[in-house]
């Protein structure tokens, strides 16, 4: 049944069981595209744009932290009002490289999404770059989908809202104030069938987030570590794939041994994709917003 006439004209993509107007997915978010490649940073920034995001470019690390810095130094603390949603972070870059940004930029207390772009598919250097805090790695050549996907996904996994970026005091966990929600609803929301089954997980949900939040605060990373196994492996089953990603990022971080600082801006984006759940799961008006704004929906 169709849900909404998508124009003609416009170029649609596919988010799990959706096709999605292409130019509406990234609308109005603020991408920070940090690239020193001027070739890819035309490409990148006019797939983003096209998109609907609206993207600013550094050709290095260092520019990069100094447009997100109080006084325009690497040195200077973060500026109390974040201008991007979302940053795109070379690995490879002259003066500044990607991981040495993100880490000066978590030390600070930066939790916006981090995405990496590289062209090597090392299984060192990705765990490097998940170490040093990235939310996603992306190996060049990127094609399109594939990069506003990771996007939206990212996106979806808990943004901060604009005026607070940055955590206020990094041995706190400070969840929920700072973090928007945005409905995710599950695969088989209208499988009648399967009603029963995915109102149980929903409601499993609280207690999931209640043990989250408790094995973080007490640094029982072995406990929250099995939480998000569990997790991780059985939203997949109920239609949340979203859900499993970012559980299966979190668990990486884990095992890599990464500590409370690093880890923080994960399990908080977990926590962020468990009460999206709990807001859309089972309720098949409440499609996911992927940009936060309607989108034209055609179903298969």
């Amino acid at each position: 049944m169709q849900l909404a006439e998508a124009p003609v004209h416009e170029e649609n993509i596919w988010f799990g069981s959706m096709r999605v107007a292409a130019n509406n997915l990234l609308l109005e978010q603020r991408i920070l595209l940090v690239e020193d490649g001027p070739i890819n940073q035309k490409l990148f920034s006019f797939q983003l744009e096209k998109a609907g995001a609206a993207v600013s470019v550094a050709s290095n690390g260092r520019i990069a932290i100094e447009m997100l810095t109080s006084q325009g130094t690497v040195d200077s603390p973060l500026s109390n009002e974040i201008s991007y949603d979302l940053m795109l972070v070379d690995l490879q870059m002259p003066e500044m490289d990607g991981l040495e940004t993100i880490r000066i930029l978590r030390k600070k207390g930066l939790t916006s999404p981090i995405l990496i772009l590289s062209g090597s598919e090392s299984q060192e250097e990705i765990d490097a770059a998940f170490e040093a805090g990235c939310n996603g790695y992306l190996t060049k050549p990127i094609d399109k989908e594939k990069l506003i996907d990771s996007c939206v996904q990212a996106l979806c996994g808990g943004s901060q809202t604009r005026r607070n970026n940055r955590s206020n005091d990094q041995s706190q966990t400070g969840w929920g104030e700072s973090i928007h929600v945005t409905p995710i609803t599950s695969q088989f929301v209208e499988e009648a069938d399967m009603a029963e089954l995915l109102q149980l997980f929903v409601e499993s949900l609280d207690a999931t987030i209640q043990s989250i939040e408790a094995d973080f605060a007490k640094r029982d990373f072995e406990s929250l570590r099995f939480t998000v196994h569990q997790l991780k492996g059985t939203a997949g089953g109920y239609g949340f794939p979203s859900l499993s990603e970012i559980a299966a990022r979190v668990e990486v971080r884990i095992n890599a041994k990464q500590d409370a600082v690093g880890l923080q801006g994960s399990v908080e984006q977990l926590i962020t994709v468990c009460k999206g759940v709990q807001m859309g799961g089972v309720c098949s008006t409440a499609i996911c917003s992927l940009a936060k704004r309607p989108t034209h929906l055609i179903t298969q």
